[in-house]
């Protein structure tokens, strides 16, 4: 008779549940239960193996399990590759060298012999396009709120998503900004998107949420880097050498910006879709940087980062820059990227690529 057998894998932070029942034409699909049980085990940090089963278990096979079951295991292996990922930040907090790092990536250059690069840059430009933002994902509403629609809005993306990810590689994930052709038209979708002095530029910036039921909509996996930066280095960053701002419109700016990340990356569904958060003032990339745009070498990977960062200088004489009139804003910033760097200790901590 077929004997049910449960068995209970506790994973860092949540459970999942394979059940396994009946039995099987061959035994080879018994010896790829044991093997795959092994994998999941040493590969996801299991604390806890629970199997339920007779003295005498049957030959087994696997029944089906949801989408929601296999992406929750397949997220947590340590060499999973999202099929896309989004770099989250602020202004001046690093954006270009992440575009200069994708420049640089097998997995660009993997898109291009696969002809996939421009699906991929028509998956950016639906999320923002400066020249048609009725019909762009992020900021649309805030500036063409009557006429924006955001159900349709979701499923082309969704659609733009699902394109990609049926022709993608294993292991290879697209980077949804920093492409450098999508630059001009969508820019960096940082935190505002486009200079402040543009249509509702203060509400121009994405919405992580957005993006994460698009994803869910395509079924699809997508995750998430959180970059900051000393936050008068992104002042002198965008007041300074690219004169984007003054100083009065840039500290209460980048005050909001900073507590908008914080609040969307907490709305986020599961934690589990989190990467890292990314301390531009740190010399050394994040581990997972590397493996996420495609190398697989990480002494290759960390010549080109070093190539590529450019080394903060000090940042002590901006504090005098700004008038008395200011310096009271900057208290604000201030514990605004602290608690922007709070929020990313948790999610770290619950996140085993953190």
């Amino acid at each position: 008779a077929d004997v049910p057998v449960e068995t209970f894998i506790v994973l860092k932070g949540s459970s999942v549940q394979l059940s396994v029942m009946g039995r099987c034409s061959t035994r080879r699909s018994a010896a790829t239960f044991g093997i795959a049980l092994l994998v999941l085990m040493l590969c996801t940090k299991t604390t806890t193996l629970l199997p339920r089963a007779s003295n005498t278990p049957p030959e087994l096979c696997i029944t089906p399990v949801s989408n929601q079951t296999i992406e929750a295991v397949r997220t947590r292996l340590p060499w999973s590759h999202p099929q896309f990922v989004f770099l989250v930040g602020t202004e001046g907090s690093g954006h270009h060298l992440w575009s200069s790092l994708i420049e640089k990536s097998p997995n660009l250059e993997t898109l291009r012999n696969r002809s996939l690069l421009l699906p991929a840059e028509n998956v950016t430009y639906q999320l923002f396009n400066k020249r048609n933002l009725q019909h762009s994902l992020f900021a649309g509403a805030a500036c063409f709120g009557d006429v924006w629609n955001g159900t349709m809005l979701l499923e082309q993306t969704a659609q733009k998503l699902r394109l990609v990810a049926s022709q993608l590689p294993p292991n290879v994930t697209v980077p949804l900004n920093g492409i450098a052709k999508t630059r001009r038209t969508s820019g960096m979708m940082s935190y505002p998107n486009f200079r402040s002095t543009e249509q509702c530029a203060a509400l121009r910036h994405p919405d992580v949420s957005l993006l994460q039921r698009a994803c869910q909509m395509a079924e699809v996996s997508c995750h998430w880097i959180v970059q900051h930066r000393d936050p008068l280095a992104v002042l002198r960053s965008t007041t300074q050498r690219r004169n984007m701002h003054n100083m009065g419109y840039a500290i209460p700016l980048y005050t909001g910006m900073l507590n908008t990340i914080r609040f969307q990356i907490t709305q986020l569904q599961d934690n589990s879709t989190f990467e890292f958060c990314w301390d531009y003032q740190q010399d050394k990339p994040p581990e997972r940087l590397g493996l996420l745009l495609g190398w697989k070498d990480k002494d290759v990977f960390d010549t080109i980062f070093r190539e590529e960062y450019q080394q903060p200088t000090s940042v002590d004489a901006i504090k005098e820059e700004v008038v008395a009139e200011h310096r009271v804003l900057l208290q604000s910033l201030f514990a605004a990227h602290e608690q922007l760097k709070a929020a990313c200790k948790n999610y770290s901590e619950s996140s085993m690529y953190g």
